[in-house]
């Protein structure tokens, strides 16, 4: 029987085993996915960007913080959470596109996934940096390999309004999932600790790894969320009411930890500004 400190880490990996299970039925069918995940950082700057959150088909609260001030009782999920999950029971050697982080981690990354249960063939890896290409153009790629997942890490809202692009001129069936730094991660198996997932300070030992990228996403941008609960809340809830609720559906949670648990003055946000775009930048991460 599970101890009181590892029953909620279990649970999340309850959650994200059932994620999975809905995604790898959804690339079954043909009918592929389009997913992100948001923390509190990660969503007001997707926010400010008008992100078009409606857009996607699932989107996830992965962040204590987050879910604490916009819906407390939905799942916790993350792609480090379910990509190792979704690698070891998808069909084997699925076809797969890695598009972020440096060139030595994704090709380090693209080893690692290889090597995982259900041997996936990564057959495109592209790096974030100055040669990204514009994701019509990346959309080509992955019909001509015939991709059937992309993991695209390139930090918010990048990854966001990329990921969108290529589910518009992608394949549609393919299973489209951000993933922050997990390209990172994965290139480095020893990244976190035995213990970490188990105490839950994965997002310390971030932080220890990388202060000078993440140190204002814990100080200055979380104060900034406590600020913008209400907005968090409307933009999930509002435009964001659909994808939410699938997530939270495809997890097992229903009522309590869907926006119908929301006031409904939540309904009134729409997706501040128009389009988002794709910008073509320097670093992806």
């Amino acid at each position: 029987m599970a101890d009181d400190s590892t029953e909620p880490v279990l649970q999340e990996l309850r959650w994200a085993g059932a994620l999975a299970d809905e995604l790898l039925g959804r690339l079954e069918r043909g009918v592929g996915a389009v997913v992100t995940w948001y923390n509190h950082a990660s969503l007001s700057r997707s926010m400010a960007a008008g992100v078009r959150v409606e857009r996607f088909t699932h989107v996830g609260i992965d962040g204590l913080l987050l879910r604490t001030l916009a819906v407390p009782d939905a799942p916790r999920t993350s792609a480090d959470l379910l990509l190792p999950i979704l690698f070891a029971h998808a069909p084997r050697g699925s076809r797969v596109a890695l598009i972020g982080s440096t060139p030595a981690n994704v090709r380090s990354a693209a080893v690692e996934i290889s090597d995982m249960p259900s041997r996936p063939r990564v057959v495109l890896v592209q790096d974030g940096y100055e040669g990204l290409p514009e994701p019509r153009d990346m959309a080509a790629r992955l019909h001509e390999e015939r991709v059937d997942i992309v993991v695209v890490g390139l930090g918010a809202p990048l990854q966001d309004t990329y990921v969108l692009g290529l589910r518009e001129f992608g394949p549609r069936s393919a299973l489209m999932l951000t993933c922050g730094g997990w390209i990172d991660q994965v290139s480095h198996p020893s990244y976190y600790p035995d213990f970490a997932y188990r105490l839950r300070i994965n997002w310390l030992i971030r932080v220890m790894r990388e202060p000078r990228r993440l140190w204002r996403r814990y100080t200055h941008e979380a104060l900034d969320a406590l600020r913008q609960r209400s907005s968090l809340r409307g933009f999930l809830c509002g435009p964001g009411r659909v994808p939410v609720d699938t997530m939270n559906a495809a997890c097992g949670v229903t009522s309590d930890g869907s926006c119908a648990s929301v006031p409904s003055e939540a309904d009134a946000i729409s997706p501040p500004g128009g389009e988002a775009r794709v910008d073509d930048g320097a670093a992806r991460r």
